[in-house]
């Protein structure tokens, strides 16, 4: 669901991205969750790409794995969080809806 116009309306550089997480919630001491690894090897790869220093803190939790170990298997996150009874609000693979779930699942997880 993400066009090019989309991008030209609401969109902002990688590095802006990168100042806006660094200024709004801060690296040093935080804990980066997500689902699977994709999303660290990713925002490792712009950040050489770009001359930006890793923003990725040292504490990692990938949710993915956790949840196939709480549950003895895994699969996309919509679909793990409708397995555990949590709806999925907003749109799949959007930034902000998939982080909010990754969240909700985590914490779940953690009960």
């Amino acid at each position: 669901t993400i066009t090019p116009e989309l991008l030209d309306r609401e969109g902002v550089s990688f590095s802006r991205a990168i100042d806006t997480l660094k200024s709004k919630f801060g690296i040093k001491d935080s804990v980066f969750a997500s689902w699977g690894a994709y999303d660290v090897s990713s925002i490792e790869r712009n950040c050489r790409w770009n001359s930006i220093d890793s923003v990725i803190p040292r504490h990692v939790i990938n949710v993915k794995s956790l949840f196939a170990a709480c549950h003895g298997y895994t699969g996309g996150l919509d679909s793990c969080a409708r397995d555990i009874g949590l709806e999925f609000e907003g749109t799949h693979h959007r930034g902000k809806d998939d982080s909010r779930m990754v969240a909700r699942v985590l914490l779940s997880l953690m009960k």
